[in-house]
């Protein structure tokens, strides 16, 4: 319920900075609802790009982050309703009002994401509405609703009727997990730039390595760590070539049409022929369009043990020198690629949301520059 800003260097946790045990969390809210996980956030309104499971804050720093802990605890299920039977109205609604065994009045509203209603407590009461209409403390507006039903770990249940008003048909619900997921964000660091002993760099690219830097988080019913029976990585599209005025935007829609049933097809091709590269149809309307696509494989033993991990994959920093020395022009760092991070279980692939990057601006900072840098000319590389 509060917000405030705490600054500490990159890579602290509250094991080496005594100043982060102010990020904690009680175990119990107002409504006495146990505490559960804290979500992370690169924005305070943004997209979850990680949870971690303790009071208190126990993941490294990387960059700026918000935060937020979540209550409900282990008493928390999606159930999926099936309505087939019901004799249903364009004009309807339907929402959900949960709670913990307890008093039903200090329970929340759950919203359903089409008839999947998430975040279910242990008690709850399925409510019809007119589409628009949100129920007020005496349930005036609602149409039908059924009567209590307790969520069971283990099972299912049917019901007829809504309190005895008329409604045909049966509701069927299940506890089920929900499908593997995968987040990919962008960490937007500067770059790496390493010379050899001599503080030499060279056109090859060999010493100068630009830095694709994400945060991936694989979710999933069961731990991933560990497990044989994932597959894990990063696809790299390589969409087009920024011309040489124009710069890198990351907030910036480029419009590069991709087909994810393709795509999953060529990530699941490229591994059973244990390559790391190809081409695959990436425009449904025009199949004969090709794009070249580039994978990083990961392995499950590197993931944390809540299933994330910090990764990075290196692009040499190649260019080409004028006569008289100067840079004219660089190649990896132009180009404007599109990576998606999957997982694979029992051969479905999971995508994860796309991210474009282009590292033609970090290419040309001058981070190296100073006391014994120096270009080398050589040719054949």
């Amino acid at each position: 319920g509060e917000y405030s800003d705490i600054t500490a260097h990159v890579g602290d946790n509250y094991e080496n900075n005594p100043d982060m045990l102010a990020i904690s969390a009680p175990e119990l809210d107002a409504s006495d609802r146990h505490f559960s996980h804290w979500e992370v956030r690169r924005t305070e309104t943004g997209d979850v790009v990680a949870k971690t499971y303790y009071p208190l804050f126990n993941l490294c720093l990387m960059d700026d982050y918000y935060i937020t802990p979540v209550y409900g605890g282990s008493g928390e299920y999606t159930v999926k309703l099936d309505r087939s039977g019901l004799v249903t109205d364009a004009a309807e609604d339907w929402m959900a009002w949960t709670w913990t065994d307890g008093v039903a009045d200090s329970g929340e509203w759950v919203r359903p994401d089409g008839m999947t209603f998430r975040s279910i407590q242990n008690r709850v009461i399925f409510i019809r509405l007119p589409v628009g209409a949100a129920p007020d403390a005496e349930w005036s507006n609602v149409w039908n609703q059924t009567g209590n039903i307790t969520v069971e770990d283990d099972g299912t249940y049917a019901l007829t009727g809504f309190d005895g008003k008329a409604m045909v048909g049966d509701w069927a619900g299940e506890i089920t997990a929900d499908d593997p997921s995968v987040t990919l964000t962008w960490i937007d660091y500067t770059r790496n730039r390493w010379t050899d002993a001599n503080g030499l760099l060279y056109p090859s690219g060999n010493t100068d390595l630009l830095y694709t830097d994400f945060e991936i988080a694989f979710t999933d019913d069961v731990d991933i760590r560990q497990s044989e029976d994932y597959q894990l990585g990063v696809v790299y599209e390589l969409c087009a070539q920024l011309p040489a005025a124009a710069a890198f935007d990351q907030s910036r829609d480029y419009a590069q049409l991709s087909d994810p049933a393709n795509l999953k097809a060529a990530i699941t091709d490229a591994l059973d022929k244990d390559t790391t590269s190809g081409t695959y149809s990436y425009n449904p309307a025009k199949p004969s369009k090709k794009r070249s696509f580039q994978i990083d494989s990961i392995s499950t033993s590197n993931l944390t043990n809540k299933d994330r991990i910090v990764y990075g994959r290196a692009y040499k920093n190649a260019y080409k020198v004028d006569g008289s020395g100067a840079i004219t022009g660089y190649t990896n760092s132009t180009y404007l690629m599109k990576a998606t991070a999957y997982l694979i279980k029992d051969g479905e692939v999971t995508l994860s949301n796309s991210v474009y990057i282009c590292l033609k601006g970090v290419s040309q900072m001058e981070l190296a520059v100073g006391e014994g840098y120096s270009y080398i000319e050589t040719s054949g590389e």
